[in-house]
């Protein structure tokens, strides 16, 4: 296969945003970065990853690093809170309806809500952290599942060698406090909603430090 010739000037407008040198770029290179892939014997979809991955790559020329991963985690954290509203309002309708739950308990509802919002945050910054670490899917699927629990069963294991609670101020305890509703906003739900705002900039922090801009 003969390659095309890369200009410099061609790239530059592509990321100024030109259309025209986009369609040109598209008819000139999408079908050789596909032919490379076909030559480590990549199968079809792993050729169009290739060829997104590459696309994103030139797209995100010229800005930071830190910018491409603040962009990844406000578009991930944006669906989460989308996700989250959706739940909460098909449990209320669900509970109303069904089961014919018209009010909350006596308690600090918005307390609570706010409480699980946060602890949802927090898991899906580590989530984000796991990602960045693994980048593979499959890899990435399966740390996210495992990784969280097994650290918390060396923490719970720890708390039996050494008799501490260490193990409770992990963020899946606080996901599983905020997952009993406990309508009351009482001195337990204080220090989950207090220990997943800890946890917010650590896992966005840990993720920052995973991540790495690829570049072509």
């Amino acid at each position: 296969m003969n390659y095309p010739e890369t200009r410099k000037t061609l790239l530059a407008k592509i990321i100024s945003g030109d259309e025209v040198s986009w369609k040109e770029f598209y008819d000139r290179y999408i079908p050789v970065i596909a032919f490379v892939g076909k030559l480590y014997n990549f199968s079809d979809a792993d050729c169009d990853d290739l060829v997104q991955n590459t696309i994103k790559n030139i797209m995100s020329k010229g800005y930071t690093r830190m910018q491409v991963f603040g962009a990844k985690c406000i578009s991930c954290c944006v669906g989460a809170t989308i996700m989250f509203v959706v739940v909460e309002l098909a449990a209320a309708l669900i509970g109303t309806g069904m089961y014919g739950f018209g009010q909350t308990l006596d308690g600090d509802f918005w307390g609570v809500l706010a409480t699980q919002y946060v602890a949802n945050m927090a898991n899906v910054l580590l989530c984000i952290a796991i990602c960045a670490k693994f980048r593979k899917i499959g890899t990435s699927i399966m740390g996210i599942i495992f990784l969280p629990d097994v650290v918390a069963m060396v923490l719970a294991l720890a708390d039996g060698i050494w008799k501490t609670s260490v193990s409770q101020y992990w963020f899946t305890a606080f996901l599983n406090e905020t997952a009993m509703l406990h309508w009351t906003f009482n001195s337990v739900l204080r220090e989950c909603l207090l220990g997943s705002a800890i946890y917010l900039p650590v896992f966005c922090s840990l993720g920052l430090s995973f991540f790495k801009k690829r570049e072509l």
